[in-house]
């Protein structure tokens, strides 16, 4: 699990002087996961995900959209693509 505190949330298109679209943005939870098999000694065999609930990001204010040509905060410490899921085989020789 992984705790997010508040963050100070800007965008970098914003170019008003005194950051018109910038605020504190709320703390959030993440959790990874990742489990394995292993076949034998040689190959192990995994499934995982970064961001496994899918927090979602810090979104800007709706009529941000228009000017700054964006829906989230670039600053948030999590990406705002979501959730990443994988699987993936390992051979150790």
């Amino acid at each position: 699990m992984n705790y997010f505190g508040e963050y100070f949330a800007t965008h970098a298109d914003d170019t008003c002087a005194i950051g018109c679209w910038n605020e504190i943005a709320d703390s959030a939870i993440t959790v990874d996961a990742e489990v394995s098999y292993f076949l034998n000694d040689s190959i192990t065999l995994s499934a995982g995900a970064n961001n496994l609930f899918d927090q979602e990001a810090q979104k800007l204010p709706e009529e941000s959209y228009g000017v700054l040509g964006a829906q989230y905060y670039e600053s948030g410490p999590f990406d705002y693509n979501g959730g990443f899921y994988y699987v993936k085989a390992t051979y150790n020789f």
